[in-house]
């Protein structure tokens, strides 16, 4: 079943710290896959366009697209007879058909949307809109088909103690009283004050909040209300 495989898990804790790491940028959040059973949520409009995991309001509405990895990915360099040559760097990206799909969901409601990261290992938490973003570097292999993008593209929005973050996802032999914690989170949203106790001893530390607001907030308050 889905919500026993470890992605699954992964991806599920990966969402509560992330989603309250944003309401203490003020932002207001709605989980839309709430509703769908884990399943990708839907906006209707003229067709059914697969959205984002959340929709967001600070002072404009935005879309908000959260991504839990164990790494970042390093690309190096690629072959010599690639068609379009990138230098060897430190990626991260989606899949293909939710780069077309949330492209079409911000085109229709107006709303840009925000790709946010929270990468295990390097215990930080990065985000930018996919009009920051630009155009990626799309896989050359077929059986990976994911658009992707150099990290150094996004806006670090928090960073935490990187150890104590992969034991909070270690999923295989946690240690019993993260165990009880893992158990509770995956079957419902936790109570704020035992999250935020959580985010304490994971040291988490809103990093560069002016350059953030800057450059997300303010962006999308500026060309999107």
């Amino acid at each position: 079943m889905l919500h026993d495989a470890r992605e699954w898990k992964q991806g599920r804790i990966g969402e509560i710290l992330q989603f309250f790491i944003y309401k203490d940028f003020a932002v207001e959040m709605q989980d839309l896959a709430d509703r769908t059973e884990k399943r990708a949520p839907l906006l209707y409009g003229k067709c059914q366009i697969p959205s984002p995991d959340i929709s967001a309001i600070k002072t404009a509405r935005f879309f908000v697209e959260l991504k839990t990895k164990t790494k970042h990915q390093l690309w190096g360099g690629g072959a010599i007879d690639d068609p379009i040559k990138y230098a060897a760097r430190t990626e991260e990206g989606i899949d293909r058909d939710k780069w077309h799909h949330y492209q079409q969901a911000s085109q229709r409601w107006r709303q840009p949307v925000v790709l946010s990261v929270l990468c295990i290992k390097a215990g930080d938490m990065i985000a930018a809109t996919l009009d920051q973003l630009g155009k990626p570097r799309c896989s050359p292999r077929p059986e990976y088909d994911l658009v992707n993008w150099d990290i150094r593209q996004f806006s670090s929005l928090a960073s935490f103690d990187a150890d104590r973050l992969q034991r909070l996802f270690n999923f295989n032999n946690p240690e019993p009283r993260i165990k009880i914690l893992q158990d509770l989170w995956l079957q419902q949203m936790p109570r704020e004050q035992q999250v935020r106790s959580v985010l304490s001893w994971l040291s988490a530390r809103q990093l560069q909040f002016d350059v953030v607001r800057q450059f997300i907030f303010d962006q999308i308050e500026r060309e999107w209300k």
